[in-house]
């Protein structure tokens, strides 16, 4: 595909990449992302759901990592049953 900043339409190299094997999972994304790649659909002619895998690919392949720091608070790692990190003792009183 060419980089010029736009979606262009389908081509050979886009087909090619529709046709690879797929694995079907779920995921949250927030509506926004999703509004933006069916928008982006409309204008290219390719579903959304292949704009956003075409989109983690060209990530994927250019080894991108995202700008993100998060962190678990104690009470979500308590809610979720998030394991505590190794070598990091409880701060919790044990009951006798």
């Amino acid at each position: 595909m060419r980089r010029t900043g736009k979606i262009s339409k389908p081509g050979k190299e886009l087909e090619a990449a529709l046709l690879k094997p797929k694995k079907q999972i779920t995921i949250r994304i927030e509506a926004a992302s999703i509004d933006y790649f069916k928008k982006q659909a409309e204008e290219t002619g390719v579903s959304y759901q292949n704009l956003i895998n075409l989109f983690l690919s060209d990530a994927a392949k250019r080894k991108k990592r995202p700008n993100v720091r998060w962190t678990a608070s104690r009470a979500t790692r308590r809610s979720r049953k998030i394991a505590r990190p190794a070598g990091r003792p409880s701060t919790r009183k044990k009951k006798s």
